[in-house]
């Protein structure tokens, strides 16, 4: 049996490699980072490239990633016995899904907790309003 590659397995694998990309440009950028500044003696925060955009892009990088793959692993649920590959397993794709659904929720939400130090909470405002837009970028 040949392996059947549809369009929601391109998009799924486009998705994945875009949050691998992401989350491998936020990483190499945070190293270079660290590289120039000591740990615990840093003054400033870092707000170049990605991470002028996000508190932890190469954590949304990752959950880009983990979204390419339950797009991937959808895809491939199909209903037993169906005859065509749009009948989906509910179940199948439930579980496909939450822990995505579940990752996200706390990507995008949790960093509305207060926050002591007056200019952290500051920064968090203003990374969370773009991440706000960023989220409705993708829905």
């Amino acid at each position: 049996m040949l392996l059947q590659i549809n369009s929601w397995d391109k998009l799924g694998v486009l998705v994945w490699l875009c949050g691998m990309c992401i989350e491998h440009t936020a990483d190499m950028q945070k190293t270079r980072w660290n590289s120039k500044h000591k740990s615990g003696q840093q003054k400033t925060w870092l707000a170049e490239g990605l991470w002028a955009w996000s508190r932890h892009p190469n954590f949304f990088g990752e959950h880009v990633l983990w979204w390419g793959s339950a797009i991937v692993a959808v895809a491939g649920l199909t209903a037993p016995g169906a005859a065509t590959a749009t009948n989906y397993s509910p179940f199948g794709c439930a579980l496909a899904v939450i822990s995505p659904i579940w990752s996200s929720f706390f990507l995008f939400f949790t960093c509305v907790t207060r926050r002591r130090n007056d200019h952290i909470s500051t920064c968090c405002t203003r990374m969370c309003a773009r991440r706000l837009g960023c989220l409705v970028f993708v829905l």
